[in-house]
């Protein structure tokens, strides 16, 4: 029962600092990268509940699996030209931007 807990707190720790612990994730990637990081916690709890270290695992690769693919379909489509040049406050006046 022990181990059990302890590699459900590893697991989740693990989780949790991939998703707040990367500041190097590109935008266009953030909406996967909550959803994998939600989905394999989410995972990993509902595998620990049922009592099986394994299913733990099993649990939290399929959560990350689904959560990271609900995470791009939702968040991290393509933008349209206009919708992009409202995100960031673009006006054609300025020019060709580049920020680094």
């Amino acid at each position: 029962m022990r181990i059990k807990i302890i590699s459900i707190v590893t697991i989740v720790s693990f989780l949790v600092v991939g998703l707040f612990g990367c500041a190097s994730i590109p935008e266009e990637h953030k909406g996967a990268a909550t959803g994998a990081a939600v989905g394999g916690a989410a995972g990993v709890l509902a595998g620990a509940a049922m009592g099986d270290t394994k299913g733990a695992i099993i649990g939290g690769l399929a959560g990350a699996l689904v959560g990271g693919l609900i995470g791009h379909y939702a968040y991290d489509q393509k933008k349209t030209k206009d919708e992009t040049a409202q995100k960031y406050a673009y006006k054609s006046s300025m020019g060709t931007v580049l920020r680094i």
